[in-house]
């Protein structure tokens, strides 16, 4: 049996939920200087990166000699991360929900109205930087500077069709690539076909992507910030124009990744207005999952592709 001796943090991580999360919210406490509890957004616009400095923290506690750890010991003696991951940790107004840019801006002390323009300038006018942000005060531009990001998802690559369709090659934080397709229609119609994993694990022999094997699951930010990009994009080009259709038919398989694309897709309803009906999720047949699919009280558009091989 493991010894009391042994890395308590490792043994807290196989066997004691509250103790993992008592040691999440530390990590999260370190990470980002704070004195209070991180606001719910930031946790989760930076999960791979909490998730990152947590393995670290967990490798080095296994190298550690077998003595039980105490409280201010972990503290000692545990790296915190440089100051460079530290600054690069910024508020994601993409993806941020209005209310928690509400609640965010009051901290600043600022006006809460402030909120319907940020989001405005981003998801109506496509503002790329904050400069462009004309009706808001020096001082909250400079905050924003400091402190916030538009988008996260960093373009590599980008290829414009005839027809007008736009490939996106986007990289991660980590350096992962996924990619996004913008496709218009003759009749109006205006698609979204976008990823849900880096890689796929579902090895199908006649998909590029199920070559490549498997990196990670996309967090619920990363899915919705795609189509958000996109359906701003739309209405810059011409204001009567909108997103509307979505097809999970990019990288991954989007049942695999469950709750954060269901959360990415109540978001697409909720805040970009794209109806569920227009929703569309591709599965190679995940049935567990299709059941669930099932109960889900906003009913999406469910694909099941037939491929001859």
């Amino acid at each position: 049996m493991r010894s009391a001796c042994s890395s308590a943090h490792y043994v807290a991580f196989k066997a004691d939920p509250v103790h993992l999360a008592m040691t999440v919210i530390y990590l999260s406490h370190r990470m980002f200087s704070a004195s209070s509890l991180i606001p719910s957004y930031l946790v989760r616009q930076n999960w791979n990166v909490i998730r990152r400095e947590f393995s670290s923290f967990l490798d080095s506690s296994r190298t550690r000699n077998r003595a039980i750890l105490s409280p201010t010991a972990i503290k000692s003696s545990t790296k915190a991360p440089d100051r460079e991951s530290v600054s690069s940790v910024k508020v994601n107004l993409q993806t941020i929900d209005k209310s928690e840019l509400k609640t965010l801006l009051k901290s600043w002390g600022e006006k809460p109205f402030r909120a319907e323009q940020i989001v405005n300038w981003i998801r109506e006018n496509g503002a790329t930087s904050f400069d462009q942000m004309t009706n808001l005060p020096k001082g909250l531009i400079q905050i924003l500077k400091d402190n916030a990001s538009i988008g996260s998802l960093e373009i590599a690559e980008e290829q414009f069709s005839k027809d007008g369709t736009v490939k996106r090659l986007y990289r991660l934080w980590d350096g992962q690539l996924i990619e996004s397709v913008l496709m218009p229609y003759a009749d109006g119609r205006v698609t979204a076909c976008i990823s849900s994993q880096a890689g796929c694990a579902m090895g199908c022999v006649f998909c590029a992507t199920g070559q490549m094997g498997f990196s990670r699951q996309l967090t619920q930010d990363e899915i919705f910030e795609q189509v958000a990009r996109f359906a701003t994009d739309v209405k810059s080009e011409n204001s009567k124009n909108r997103l509307s259709n979505v097809v999970m038919m990019g990288m991954g398989e989007p049942l695999a990744n469950y709750r954060n694309v269901m959360g990415a897709i109540k978001r697409m309803n909720n805040e970009l207005g794209i109806g569920a009906r227009k929703i569309t999720v591709s599965t190679v047949g995940v049935v567990p999952n299709i059941r669930k699919l099932i109960d889900e009280p906003i009913q999406v558009r469910l694909e099941i592709p037939m491929i001859k091989t």
